[in-house]
């Protein structure tokens, strides 16, 4: 745990004759390494590896190849690739996820990232995904087509200031246990159309700054949205310049105690 965290002129680490292979946590294991460009991990054996929070956090990395870690193990990845904002792309393909419950923050404030293989990850066991992709400012497409989101309950901050994302498809997200949704699609600036249809809103208490600034969306059609559960939808709408048509119809409002600012 934080083995090299904060070294911060560290420039190389050589990793030949070390032996991961009894390692349960790599938590912070770069951190703040902000010089580190490069890292060889081939030798890396993450069979027992529980935790990776914060493994890369605010490392100087333009590039990284995990492609051999064994991840079924790992149950937390929060804020693993956090702040890495030199990273443009990462490739997570061959991850196992099955035992995973949390991946909040992980690629938070990844300035630079432009691509994303998330194609194999099984989310079923994962409960936190607030602030995933929040930060993630040049990321313009993300297939999170596969993700199983029947367990999660936070939402919030989800692709918060991804300024340059176009298309988002949401279809298959299960939004059942969710109960804040705060921020989540917060300057979105590119997005210009948005179907979340299938959401489920029955459980969701929190939706202050939802939409707020997605200046190109035009219409929003939330008429399935249940709010039964709704307390607090301040400045949902803020900012939503472009917005002609919006549907409301069946949004009870009987528990919401600050709409404040809601269209402005």
């Amino acid at each position: 745990k934080n083995m090299f965290s904060h070294c911060y002129d560290l420039t190389l680490i050589d990793f030949t004759d070390i032996d991961t292979s009894s390692v349960t946590s790599m938590e912070g294991m770069f951190s703040y390494c902000r010089n580190l460009k490069s890292l060889n991990l081939s030798s890396f054996n993450t069979s027992n590896v529980i935790k990776m929070n914060g493994m890369f956090r605010s490392c100087g990395l333009s590039s990284l190849n995990i492609s051999n870690f064994n991840t079924s193990r790992t149950t937390s990845m929060e804020s693993m690739f956090d702040f890495c904002s030199s990273l443009s792309s990462i490739d997570l393909s061959n991850f196992i996820t099955t035992s995973l419950t949390t991946i909040t923050n992980m690629f938070y404030n990844c300035y630079e990232l432009t691509y994303i293989n998330l194609t194999s990850f099984n989310t079923n066991k994962v409960e936190e995904m607030k602030y995933v992709f929040g930060g993630c400012h040049n990321l313009k497409v993300i297939d999170i087509s596969t993700f199983d989101t029947s367990n999660v309950v936070d939402m919030g901050f989800f692709f918060y200031n991804c300024y340059k994302l176009k298309t988002i498809n949401l279809f298959n997200f299960n939004t059942s246990s969710v109960k804040s949704m705060s921020y989540m699609f917060y300057q979105c600036n590119a997005l210009e159309y948005l179907n979340i249809s299938s959401f489920d809103t029955s459980l969701v208490e929190k939706m202050d700054y939802m939409f707020a600034d997605c200046i190109l969306i035009k219409t929003l059609n939330l008429s399935h949205f249940k709010t039964n559960s709704l307390k607090t939808m301040k400045k949902m709408f803020e900012g939503c310049s472009s917005l002609i048509s919006i549907n409301l119809s069946n949004f009870d409002t009987s528990l919401v105690t600050d709409m404040s600012e809601l269209f402005r």
